[in-house]
């Protein structure tokens, strides 16, 4: 029913109200996950091996499963938008060449109410990684901010990612 939930928790529910005798014929659970994350990974596309491979987000990766919009910005639509031009065949072919070896691409994941979030946040965090980007991009960089925990009388404060952002390269 709900293609977000983890394989572990799908389990838990749904097996909860099967019988010992049932429960004892079935393969073990961490088989069960594992074929589930298979299955699941069957109708993914591949992986890409470059940025120029990438082409642009599948609309299905592009909204939130309550179908907010989540890719909020991708420079492939900008970089995309050159070549309709019809002047494209002045720009000396050396130029072109060196244009198409530098392919940058920066892609912003993140929704409108995370944005509004962050805005009320009094103290927003940077952080930029590369040891997670995924492989074809540099740097994957997180935009958090103050949120307080609910039911909390102390008004703790936890830090949450509201944005995240994939970079080609650091000097993005």
């Amino acid at each position: 029913e709900n293609p977000g939930q983890p394989p572990a928790q799908i389990l838990r529910n749904e097996l909860a109200g099967v019988s010992e005798g049932v429960l004892s014929q079935l393969p073990q659970r961490e088989a069960l996950t594992k074929a589930m994350r298979r299955e699941r990974r069957r109708d993914m596309p591949a992986n890409p091996v470059s940025l120029e491979h990438m082409g642009v987000v599948p609309e299905r990766y592009q909204k939130t499963l309550l179908g907010e919009q989540f890719v909020m910005y991708d420079s492939f639509n900008d970089n995309n938008d050159d070549d309709d031009d019809d002047d494209a065949s002045d720009v000396d072919s050396e130029a072109r060449v060196e244009e198409e070896e530098e392919v940058t691409r920066v892609i912003v994941f993140g929704t409108v109410r995370n944005i509004e979030l962050l805005c009320r946040s009094p103290m927003w965090f940077l952080d930029g990684t590369f040891k997670t980007s995924p492989t074809i991009f540099t740097q994957l960089f997180t935009v958090m901010g103050l949120r307080t925990r609910a039911g909390r009388p102390d008004n703790e404060a936890i830090a949450l990612p509201f944005l995240y952002a994939l970079l080609s390269h650091k000097t993005e």
